[in-house]
């Protein structure tokens, strides 16, 4: 089976046209989710965000004719799977690594705790599926009461000379 090499999950994904060298920008480590005091959130709210997983794998000697999918899974702590995306790892004879860049719209809005981000593996024509590699997210909410809540206002300096 291919090797992962990189499996992480990002703002952005740059890829040179030039050279095809990869930039990962801003690496998701978590998110702090606000929400005030009495506020309904629905069960698919999610956040408005697009973000990236990216993966990079090397191909083992012998498998060139062999072909394979990766599915990449998000979990929430409660268990529930909001990301389940399966797709092809097209290895070419050259080179022998293969980059895959997955945009996902959106973020769920998830109880306190990690959100796994699950990366598998499988063979083409194969049911099972081989857990690779994991990623925790790391999801805070803060107690918000409803006087916390977003404003459109801007902050005040506290010390201001008014003149």
């Amino acid at each position: 089976m291919p090797k992962i090499l990189i499996f992480a999950p990002c703002e952005k994904v740059i890829v040179s046209e030039e050279d095809k060298t990869t930039s990962l920008i801003s690496l998701i480590e978590g998110f702090t989710i606000g929400i005030p005091e009495g506020t309904e959130v629905p069960e698919e709210a999610t956040i408005p965000i697009k973000w990236h997983v990216l993966t990079i794998w090397e191909k083992i000697e012998g498998e060139d004719e062999k072909r394979f999918e990766q599915r990449i899974e998000l979990v929430l702590p409660d268990g529930k799977k909001p990301l389940d995306e399966a797709t092809a790892i097209d290895f070419k004879p050259e080179p022998k690594r293969f980059r895959q860049v997955s945009m996902i719209i959106g973020f769920p809005i998830s109880p306190s705790g990690s959100v796994m981000l699950k990366l598998s593996l499988k063979e083409v024509g194969q049911s099972d599926w081989q857990e690779v590699a994991e990623y925790a997210i790391f999801i805070t909410r803060p107690q918000a009461t409803a006087e916390e809540g977003v404003t459109n206002e801007e902050p005040k300096p506290e010390n201001a000379e008014v003149g």
